[in-house]
């Protein structure tokens, strides 16, 4: 349970999230995590009460392996992102979800899908989607951006679509 408004995590190693991650009850807290190294989220993150923001540092990876429940600004996963499996990331504030690097599926498994919906804000990926070929499919629901060093590439069995698009920005 995050159980400050604004919790910092800051590691010179691994990080392991081997539960779910909630705000206390009643509240919208935000959640920082730091490390040049690999950060685990095992189990779903705001389901039960959202965090305001997510971040992760700009080196590293980050595994997902749950849901995330957002619910304020803008979230950003600085650090390569891998799904362990499917993924629902869903802000129901204003924020924007930014992928500052690459997003992919792990690969040994593959196939799984990732779908970002944002009420408000953009889902923006800065870097490569799919570059090893473990995602299945992405679907962003509301506004996609994409900056001029992100490539896509879903082929054979996965696809990208834009569900109920506001917008679609690409900048570059």
């Amino acid at each position: 349970i995050v159980d400050t408004s604004s919790l910092v995590i800051s590691s010179g190693g691994d990080v392991y999230f081997d539960g779910s991650v909630d705000s206390v009850s009643g509240e919208v807290n935000s959640l920082a995590v730091n490390t040049a190294f690999q950060v685990h989220f095992v189990g779903a993150i705001g389901a039960v009460d959202r965090l305001a923001t997510l971040s992760t540092s700009m080196v590293g990876d980050t595994y997902l392996g749950g849901d995330v429940f957002l619910n304020g600004g803008d979230s950003q996963f600085g650090d390569n992102v891998v799904l362990t499996s499917d993924v629902s990331i869903d802000e129901d504030g204003s924020g924007a979800v930014i992928f500052g690097d690459s997003v992919d599926g792990d690969v040994t498994s593959g196939g799984y899908a990732l779908t970002v919906d944002t009420a408000s804000g953009e889902t923006r990926f800065l870097k490569s989607v799919n570059a090893s070929g473990g995602l299945g499919s992405a679907i962003v629901a509301d506004n996609l951006a994409l900056a001029n060093t992100a490539s896509l590439s879903l082929e054979m069995n996965g696809t990208i679509e834009g569900v109920n698009q506001d917008a679609v920005f690409v900048n570059g």
